[in-house]
């Protein structure tokens, strides 16, 4: 039963602190993504992203507006895989025969597999509903830069800020 716990808690302590940077999402003066990632730089002249498998370079003029954070799907998937996971380890674990002293006659209307199947659908509602209340509660900032020098410097106080809170 501690190992399940363990492994858990592990997998929250790693979601935690893979976070620290902001992710953005970048749109074109026409609404259009244009790039995502986390923040590696920002100067007066380009925002540098970073994802697992690429880098982007961005200039201000050509950025309509910035979002700050994942969508909502990300915080939703993964409170749905966490919670997925734990329910079927905890469903699988329920699901094991008690002992049972002699004389006594044990019935189990579910297998360990069901009890499994079980937990991962608990686990699963449970977790959209976790994912969901967290991304109400994080909250999504939207910048609207236009390609606005004044509002690029805004956005680079804010990006320093968090930053600084951040370390």
């Amino acid at each position: 039963m501690k190992t399940p716990i363990l492994f858990f808690l592990i997998f929250i302590s790693c979601a935690a602190h893979a976070q620290k940077q902001l992710f953005v999402r970048v749109y074109d003066l026409s609404g259009k993504k244009i790039g995502k990632g986390h923040i590696i730089a920002i100067t007066d002249s380009i925002i540098h992203l970073q994802t697992v498998t690429k880098r982007d370079s961005i200039e201000p003029r050509y950025i309509g507006s910035i979002r700050t954070r994942r969508a909502p799907g990300h915080n939703i998937g993964i409170g749905m895989l966490a919670g997925g996971i734990s329910g079927a380890i905890f469903g699988a674990i329920d699901g094991q025969p008690d002992d049972t002293q002699e004389g006594q006659v044990q019935m189990n209307f579910i297998s360990p597999a069901g009890e499994a199947v079980l937990g991962l659908a608990a686990g699963l509602a449970v977790g959209a509903l976790v994912g969901t209340i967290t991304y109400t509660i994080k909250g999504s900032k939207y910048i609207a830069i236009k390609g606005s020098s004044v509002k690029w410097k805004e956005f680079q106080l804010m990006v320093a800020d968090y930053n600084a809170r951040h370390q």
